[in-house]
């Protein structure tokens, strides 16, 4: 039987973009006019101490994600947030926002669904959540802890991995 912990003692308390560029724009290949992989910091509060993961995003696996992505963490959408669900040995998901004018106005604004999956949702890898109907995901974001290929037939695509940062790898193993 699996346990679900309705909300969990972890809070993404910063999250920083690092761009390519100084100025903070989207940094594209200038051939293929494709945007460039990017990486985004979040500070985490654990019951043993604050630490650090980041999240290598690579729009390639899906663009649309990583676009949204984008735009949710220039807009600190995610600032102030919690993991709200953890399946242990499954995922964890985090993306309701503290101000409930902002999950309003992202509530209303579906993402399609990329044309394929490119990579498998394995161990490290984060998707958007979505439900069964098409087109349906928003803000909300799981990190995949185990193997979760069984979700790649279901629309889930993966955008980026995490990596652990100051005493990340302590993040990663915490679930």
């Amino acid at each position: 039987m699996v346990n679900y912990y309705p909300y969990f003692l972890c809070l993404l308390v910063s999250i920083h973009l690092l761009p390519t560029r100084s100025d903070g724009t989207v940094t594209k290949n200038y051939l293929s006019g494709q945007e460039l992989p990017f990486t985004v910091e979040f500070q985490v509060v654990l019951p043993t101490g604050q630490s650090s993961f980041y999240v290598n995003v690579v729009p390639s696996w899906a663009p649309m994600a990583a676009r949204r992505f984008r735009e949710l963490i220039k807009e600190r959408f995610y600032d102030n947030t919690r993991f709200h669900l953890v399946i242990p040995g499954s995922i964890v998901q985090f993306g309701i926002s503290n101000n409930p004018k902002s999950n309003r106005r992202w509530s209303n604004r579906g993402m399609h669904d990329e044309i394929q999956v490119a990579v498998k949702n394995i161990r490290g890898r984060i998707s958007f959540v979505k439900s069964d109907r098409p087109h349906s995901r928003r803000f909300q974001l799981f990190i995949n802890c185990a193997d979760n290929s069984k979700l790649d037939g279901m629309g889930y695509a993966p955008f980026g991995e995490v990596h652990g940062g100051e005493n990340g790898s302590e993040f990663m193993f915490f679930f």
